[in-house]
């Protein structure tokens, strides 16, 4: 987090920066010397990122541009809407079942499968396929190369498979608008399968991740429970004030500088990796007062959670949407639950993104 004295645009390496402030995070995520595709600014690409096929994090300009027309329609409100309008009752049943135990993984048991079944429907994967297939989305995520390559791999095929079956049994889904495209010919196949892929992984993760640092959040907050199950029109505003204070996904991708560029005092020569942290820069206390506090009445949506510039999340919308759902259904029920652990015992997953708890096991009282 930036604090007053403290440079908000620092050198780690050669030829590597790191972002920390929000207002240095807004003007290099809209500025168009910071490219997406390192090989636009010289620099090699990440050996990593092999076999991903090509998506919008991976491009800029008019590619860019095209790729999110492919995805838009499948990401507007009113095709959300179908898959919002049947959260609620899902939300029910996980939560009916899991009081009927009195105790068990708030994330396995409710946030998981509740948050499985949107992006299986906003993508058009089968439902047997779900479970399994999100199982290997989260995996490829991972740094170690014996989890996250293969994993990545057996992720592409089974998306880029999934989107070649639309073409023949289309449905109203995300996969059959790339379907289309590639049929058209306005997509490759590169980029069918890639943004398929960058899709399921950026849904389902971040959402999740999001979702259960919030639930972990409110149940150690318990008067902050009550006050928001008192106050359910404020539940939206509390989206995103939870957005800024968790903010799910730490940093964007890395842009590259494809020239010399003058960023807050700071002079980031071309070829240089720029790493935008989000989670510092929503913290900066030169834009939010009092940063390191949750406040419920903040009503202030200018968050970076999602970024910034032509790069901003695209389902964004629809993420929030989701988690308002998954938030209002929970919420009442809180008052019963209880952590089964001490906070200091909890385990934690770790990809390249983000950071959330395991599992968040717990008691409730019938």
């Amino acid at each position: 987090m930036s604090a007053p004295g403290v440079s908000r645009v620092q050198q780690v390496a050669e030829h590597a920066f790191v972002v920390l402030g929000y207002e240095p995070a807004r003007q290099i995520l809209s500025d168009r010397r910071a490219c997406n595709n390192p090989s636009t600014a010289g620099v090699a690409e990440d050996p990593a990122l092999n076999g991903r096929g090509v998506s919008m994090q991976l491009c800029d300009g008019a590619q860019h541009a095209r790729l999110r027309a492919m995805i838009a329609p499948a990401l507007s409100p009113k095709a959300s809407d179908a898959i919002i309008a049947g959260m609620p009752a899902h939300a029910e049943s996980l939560l009916a079942q899991l009081e009927s135990r009195g105790s068990g993984d708030l994330i396995e048991d409710y946030i998981a499968p509740l948050i499985r079944r949107a992006i299986g429907q906003l993508l058009g994967i089968p439902e047997a396929d779900q479970a399994r297939i999100l199982v290997i989305a989260e995996d490829s995520t991972m740094v170690a190369d014996e989890t996250g390559a293969p994993a990545a791999e057996a992720l592409h095929d089974y998306m880029a498979a999934l989107v070649r079956s639309k073409i023949d049994h289309p449905g109203d889904d995300l996969c059959t608008e790339l379907a289309r495209a590639l049929t058209d010919g306005r997509i490759d196949e590169a980029e069918a399968y890639g943004t398929a892929t960058l899709m399921i992984i950026a849904g389902y993760d971040t959402t999740v991740g999001f979702l259960a640092m919030a639930a972990l959040t409110l149940l150690l907050t318990p008067m902050l429970r009550e006050e928001l199950v008192d106050n359910p029109d404020s539940n939206p505003f509390v989206v995103e004030e939870l957005l800024r204070f968790i903010t799910p996904t730490k940093g964007v991708w890395t842009r590259f500088a494809t020239s010399d560029i003058e960023l807050d005092g700071t002079t980031i020569p071309a070829k240089s990796r720029i790493i935008v942290e989000l989670m510092a820069a929503n913290r900066d206390s030169e834009r939010f007062e009092d940063p390191d506090v949750f406040n419920p009445a903040r009503n202030d949506d200018k968050h970076l959670a999602f970024g910034y510039g032509a790069h901003f999340c695209p389902g964004a919308n629809s993420a929030k949407r989701q988690s308002l759902a998954a938030l209002n259904a929970l919420l009442p029920r809180m008052e019963s639950m209880e952590l089964s652990v001490p906070v200091g015992e909890l385990q934690w997953h770790q990809n390249r993104f983000s950071r959330r708890p395991l599992t968040l096991p717990v008691t409730i009282q019938r």
